[in-house]
């Protein structure tokens, strides 16, 4: 091997050495950057909810306030009581999804 080629060979090791340093520090600057970014958040007070908003582990508002849910003897799928077709029978009300599965039972 000359002269000349070992320097090359010496500055090519030397270049993906540095790249390979600096893409490490990259990867574990972006793996550290959420908890200091969480740290500094809650050293200066940023990490609190503006006054008009919730948590997002706060309930939520059920669009259906009628939570009763009752299976449609058909077809088995679940509806809300309140939104159901419903046919009475046998001194109980029946529930269903729909027109056509109302219009199916047989009971």
């Amino acid at each position: 091997m000359s002269g000349g080629s070992a320097g090359a060979a010496v500055l090519v090791f030397t270049l993906m050495f540095r790249f390979i340093l600096l893409l490490a520090a990259v990867v574990l600057l972006f793996a550290a950057f959420p908890s200091l970014l969480e740290s500094i958040r809650h050293v200066l007070g940023l990490n609190r909810l503006p006054q008009n908003s919730t948590p997002a582990s706060a309930p939520r508002k059920n669009p259906h306030p009628d939570t009763d849910l009752k299976r449609d003897p058909v077809c088995g799928t679940l509806v809300y009581a309140g939104s159901a077709f419903q046919k009475a029978g046998r001194g109980e009300t029946l529930y269903f999804c729909s027109k056509t599965c109302r219009d199916e039972y047989k009971g």
